[in-house]
């Protein structure tokens, strides 16, 4: 198996819960109670490959602060490679408050604070994609790093002939200030695009997943993996028109870490030689299981659970049945 990369966020995420209260409330909120969470898009994605058994490693740029000791700390916990972080000591490492209301657990928002990538120089990115081998994968976010370096980054790992998957997080344009050149160079370089249907409506201004999919497709000609909450996964490809991976059905808890778990699964396929639409299949099973637990990463499956019933040679024969979680 090829080794896995992230480059993108890695944080600690603080959950606030407080009373509940109407959306028009603008006075103080008390913490009722606080929770201390790993989390972050990218350390999120590479968290749920390295428990199905990948071999992964973390990029990206940290403060050399308690916050920054913590995040390296929970990766290092999962077996994710941290050697190659950036560790700078004028920044001031990244974390996440997220407020939740009431006995329901309402989330009410999530505020990145401060962001420790933005500082992240070509000179960086040059020393971290050296480590890259010929057909690694490595899934590159599009969110708190600036979009020139993105694409410097992408630039560098293709001189290595890596894979790379494209995680549209945030609204390019109007959280990243990009302007529509820049992001289709990025676009362009990348092997998949995983578009949020979000993100992409300064852009296209489309609603519908199947329009979005089959434009995204005809203007950069490469396979489009899109999450859809309850509904799975939609994709499009060279071999494939539009088409949907059914949800897994479960009870959903926690909503919040299910695209990075179904990233995870995907990149886990994939780097095992999987066909696109398994690799997406188990995607679908990771991020459906992550919502079972509260938290961004306290659902995603660990295979050591299956491997105890299952043999090895029939582990991806096994996950694609849509009754795998029920083996006990």
């Amino acid at each position: 198996m090829k080794k896995i990369y992230g480059f993108g966020s890695a944080t600690m995420d603080f959950r606030i819960t407080t009373a509940d209260y109407p959306d028009t409330y603008k006075s103080k909120l008390l913490a009722q109670k606080t929770s201390k969470l790993g989390g972050g898009a990218i350390a999120n994605c590479l968290v749920q490959v390295a428990r199905l058994g990948g071999k992964t490693c973390y990029l990206g740029k940290l403060g050399n602060d308690s916050i920054g000791k913590d995040i390296i700390s929970s990766l290092k916990s999962e077996g994710i490679s941290c050697k190659h972080i950036v560790v700078d000591k004028s920044v001031c490492s990244p974390f996440n408050v997220a407020v939740y209301q009431g006995e329901k657990m309402r989330r009410k928002g999530g505020y990145l604070l401060p962001n420790s990538l933005l500082s992240i120089t070509k000179k960086d990115i040059i020393k971290i994609t050296s480590i890259m081998k010929k057909n690694d994968w490595v899934i590159v976010e599009i969110g708190e790093i600036p979009l020139e370096k993105v694409l410097f980054f992408c630039q560098e790992a293709k001189k290595k002939h890596v894979h790379i998957l494209l995680d549209v997080d945030l609204d390019p344009i109007k959280q990243c200030m990009g302007d529509i050149s820049l992001i289709n160079d990025i676009f362009m370089i990348a092997d998949i695009l995983l578009p949020n249907i979000e993100a992409l409506k300064s852009m296209y201004n489309i609603d519908d997943n199947k329009v979005l999919l089959e434009r995204l497709f005809e203007q950069f000609n490469k396979p489009i993996v899109m999450t859809a909450g309850k509904k799975g996964a939609y994709y499009i490809s060279e071999f494939e028109k539009y088409t949907n991976v059914l949800a897994s059905k479960v009870e959903v808890i926690d909503t919040v870490g299910a695209g990075d778990a179904f990233h995870g699964g995907l990149l886990f396929g994939l780097a095992n030689e999987w066909l696109l639409h398994e690799a997406i299949k188990l995607g679908v099973l990771c991020g459906g299981k992550n919502c079972t637990q509260f938290g961004a990463r306290e659902g995603m499956v660990d295979f050591k659970e299956l491997y105890n019933k299952v043999d090895k040679d029939e582990f991806k024969q096994t996950i694609l049945q849509d009754n795998v979680w029920k083996i006990s």
